[in-house]
């Protein structure tokens, strides 16, 4: 092989692993953030609602792989505190840290989650509606680093699904379906 031809090679190798790189990571930084807003019609009064979402015996009914929940700082259900959650994904635990930012019963809940380098901003408005309550419910995901940036650009659609997924429990937990 001659060395005009080994070096064709090397510069279509490099120009097409630098083509690979953009597509996988240049996307990611231009959307740092992600949101998520739903209503949903809940078939009970507000301050049921309510109870449900905060009582940690339910957890385990709404939310997928939930194993405990621990104060780490403050009360459990207070403004101001942190707690550990442990869940199991694939076998393995992975703890999120919330931090409960608003808690004004029976009307708003508003947390950050954090894992790994992703955050997780939710806002819930509990709201009295004729034949029950509305929960709005929204939801802001960002994450640090160009490489987390990268991986939720290309996986945001399967986070968004889970998500929707612990909503979806939630609905039916409370509406008793």
């Amino acid at each position: 092989m001659s060395a005009s031809l080994s070096m064709k090679i090397i510069r279509y190798t490099l120009s097409a692993l630098f083509l690979l790189f953009l597509l996988l990571v240049l996307p990611g930084q231009f959307s740092r953030e992600y949101a998520i807003h739903r209503e949903i019609i809940l078939h009970q009064p507000p301050e049921k609602v309510f109870n449900i979402i905060m009582n940690p015996f339910s957890f385990h009914q709404w939310i997928p792989g939930y194993k405990s929940i621990q104060p780490v700082a403050g009360k459990l259900t207070a403004p101001g505190s942190i707690n550990r959650i442990i869940l199991e994904r694939n076998g393995k635990e992975m703890d999120v840290l919330q931090h409960i930012e608003i808690m004004d019963r029976p009307e708003t809940l508003a947390a950050t989650y954090e894992l790994k380098n992703m955050q997780i901003f939710t806002h819930i408005e509990v709201i009295p509606v004729s034949d029950g309550t509305r929960m709005d419910v929204i939801m802001h995901l960002s994450v640090q680093g160009w490489p987390a940036k990268a991986v939720l650009f290309w996986t945001r659609k399967k986070t968004e699904k889970e998500l929707l997924l612990v909503l979806e429990n939630l609905q039916h937990l409370i509406n008793g379906n």
